[in-house]
C-alpha cells in the first residue's frame, strides 16, 4: 500500500497529470451549465423537467357546449416556503337554449314564514304583496303552491295553474295569512320538495324559501338543514332564499341556497321584496342546468381550502372532493376561484389533479373537464427563487386578493360579529393585513391598493360602531354589518 501511494503521489505531481484533471473540471462544468433549468431533488435522485413560461389559460368544450376554462396563479413554487396556489376558473353555457322558441313552464314553490316575529316592522304584509307580485306575473301554463310555516309547515295550495281563478283563490288566502309561533324551517322545505315527488313533467322548479327567523323547531342542525336543500336537485329543482329583515341566520340562509344549488338574498328594508322574486322567476325559465357541481381528484400531498365559499364534500374515493356550483343558467357566465396548498418539502415537479364540473339538464347529465397535463406546478431550490416569481401572473394575484381573498376574511370578518366577538373580527382583519404585506414581500407583485386600504378602514369603523351606544343597538348594528358583509363576501368570491 505504501508503494502504491508513492507511485500516485509521483503521478499527480507531473505535468500530464495536472493538465488532464484540468481539462476533466472544464468538461465537468460545462455539463453542468448544460442543465440549468432541471430541478434535482436530494440523495441523486433523478432530475424532473419543469414547466417553462408563464401561466396559461386552459380551456375544454364538451358537445353540449359548455365551456371550462381555468388558470393557474403561478407554475412555480419555492421549496421549503408557502405553497399555496390559485385555479380560476370560469364556466360558459351555450345561448342556444335561449334562443327556443317554446318557452319553459315553471313550477314554482313558495316556502313562506309566518312565525310570530313576521308581525313586526310589517314583514309579513311585504311578504304577501311580493308573492301577490309573483302569482301576477305567472301564466296559466305555470303552476304554484304555497307553504307556510310557524311551529309547523301546512301546504296552503298544491301545485295548480296559474288560471285567472286560482289568482283570485290565491289572493284571498294570501289575506288570511296571520303570524303565528316558531320558525320550522325543515318542516317547510320538507313538504316542498314532498311536492315534486312522482311529478315527471318537463318544467323549470324552483322553491323559494322567505324567512326572518332562525330555525328553532324541527331540525336546527345547519348541516342536516344543508342535506335536505341538497336534495332538491334529485328532482330537478333549485332552492333559493331571501332573508327579511335582521333576525335571520345569515350563515344558514346562505348555506341552504348553495346546497339548493340558487341564489341567496338580504332585505332588511323589504320594499324591493317583489324585484328580487321576480328576477328568481326569470332565472327559472332560463336556466340551462338545474344543478352543477365541482369534482376534484388531488395529486399526491395536495389538499383544497376554498372553492368559492361553495360548501365542500367529501366523497367516498380518497383524494377526491366535491363542492356544489349551482344553478346555470343559459348563455351565462359563472366565475370562482379554487385554492389550492400544494407540499413544498421535496424539490419537482407536482401534478395538481383532475378538474371536472359536472350537470344536470332536463335531457340528463353532462360532464367537461380541464386537460390534465396542464395543471401541473414545480418545487424548485431556494436559489431559484427569481425564476419561481418570475412565473406568478401578476394581474391575477392581484385581483384575487382583491376579491376572492379579501371575500373569505369578509365571511370571516361577518360571523365574529355575529356572535358578538369583537376581538375576533378585528383579528380577521390584522391577519389580512399581514397576510397581505408578507405575500407582496415574498411575491414581488404589489397587492395592496387605495381601494383595499379603504375598504379596510371602513370595516373597523364599522366594527367601533357596531360596539357603540346603548347595548340594544348595538345588537341591531351587529346585525345589520354582519349580514351586509356576508352578502359581499359572496360578491367577493363568486360573479354570475
Amino acid at each position: 500500500m505504501t508503494q502504491f501511494m508513492k507511485r500516485m503521489s509521483r503521478m499527480l505531481r507531473s505535468p500530464r497529470a495536472a493538465l488532464l484533471i484540468f481539462a476533466a473540471l472544464i468538461v465537468g462544468t460545462a455539463g453542468a451549465a448544460l442543465v440549468p433549468h432541471l430541478a434535482r431533488g436530494g440523495g441523486g435522485q433523478v432530475p424532473i423537467a419543469i414547466p417553462a413560461g408563464p401561466p396559461v389559460s386552459i380551456v375544454n368544450q364538451d358537445p353540449h357546449g359548455v365551456k371550462l376554462a381555468g388558470i393557474l396563479s403561478r407554475t412555480k413554487l419555492v421549496r421549503g416556503e408557502n405553497g399555496v396556489v390559485y385555479l380560476d376558473l370560469t364556466i360558459n353555457t351555450p345561448v342556444a337554449a335561449l334562443l327556443s322558441p317554446a318557452r319553459q313552464a315553471s313550477d314554482i314553490v313558495v316556502v313562506l314564514d309566518r312565525s310570530g316575529s313576521m308581525a313586526a316592522d310589517n314583514k309579513l304584509p311585504y311578504a304577501k304583496e311580493a308573492v301577490r307580485s309573483l302569482v301576477r306575473r305567472l301564466q296559466a301554463e305555470d303552476r304554484l303552491a304555497l307553504i307556510t310555516f310557524d311551529s309547523s309547515a301546512t301546504v296552503n295550495t298544491a301545485l295548480i295553474n296559474m288560471t285567472d281563478p286560482v289568482r283570485a283563490q290565491m289572493f284571498r288566502l294570501l289575506d288570511g295569512l296571520r303570524p303565528g309561533g316558531s320558525t320550522n324551517i325543515s318542516d317547510g322545505l320538507l313538504k316542498a320538495r314532498a311536492l315534486f315527488e312522482g311529478s315527471g313533467a318537463e318544467r323549470s322548479r324552483l322553491v323559494l324559501l322567505l324567512s326572518d327567523g332562525e330555525a328553532n323547531v324541527g331540525i336546527v342542525d345547519p348541516q342536516e338543514l344543508g342535506k335536505i336543500a341538497a336534495s332538491f336537485s334529485q328532482h330537478r329543482a333549485v332552492l333559493s332564499t331571501i332573508g327579511m329583515g335582521l333576525g335571520f341566520n345569515e350563515t344558514l340562509m346562505a348555506s341552504l341556497a348553495d346546497y339548493g344549488m340558487g341564489h341567496y338574498a338580504y332585505l332588511e328594508h323589504l320594499a324591493t321584496l317583489g324585484d328580487i322574486l321576480q328576477k328568481d322567476l326569470q332565472d327559472a325559465q332560463q336556466v340551462f342546468a338545474s344543478a352543477s357541481s365541482l369534482e376534484m381528484v388531488l395529486g399526491e400531498g395536495v389538499t383544497v381550502t376554498d372553492i368559492g365559499g361553495y360548501p365542500i364534500d367529501l366523497t367516498s374515493q380518497p383524494g377526491t372532493v366535491r363542492a356544489v356550483t349551482g344553478q346555470l343558467l343559459a348563455g351565462a357566465q359563472k366565475h370562482f376561484v379554487v385554492t389550492l396548498k400544494v407540499p413544498t418539502d421535496r424539490m419537482g415537479e407536482l401534478r395538481l389533479g383532475e378538474v371536472t364540473l359536472r350537470y344536470t339538464t332536463s335531457g340528463g347529465t353532462g360532464s367537461v373537464a380541464l386537460p390534465h397535463e396542464p395543471l401541473v406546478v414545480a418545487v424548485l431550490d431556494p436559489a431559484r427563487r427569481d425564476e419561481a416569481v418570475s412565473s406568478i401572473d401578476k394581474d391575477l394575484y392581484r385581483q384575487l386578493w382583491e376579491t376572492n381573498n379579501f371575500g373569505r376574511m369578509q365571511k370571516e370578518f361577518s360571523n365574529w360579529l355575529r356572535l358578538g366577538d369583537r376581538a375576533k373580527a378585528q383579528e380577521a382583519i390584522t391577519d389580512y393585513r399581514d397576510a397581505l404585506d408578507k405575500e407582496e414581500a415574498a411575491a414581488g407583485v404589489p397587492l395592496s391598493s387605495p381601494e383595499i386600504v379603504n375598504k379596510l378602514s371602513t370595516m373597523e369603523q364599522n366594527l367601533h360602531d357596531a360596539f357603540s351606544g346603548p347595548a340594544p343597538e348595538q345588537a341591531e348594528k351587529r346585525n345589520r354589518a354582519a349580514k351586509e358583509h356576508h352578502r359581499k363576501s359572496v360578491m367577493g368570491q363568486r360573479s354570475y
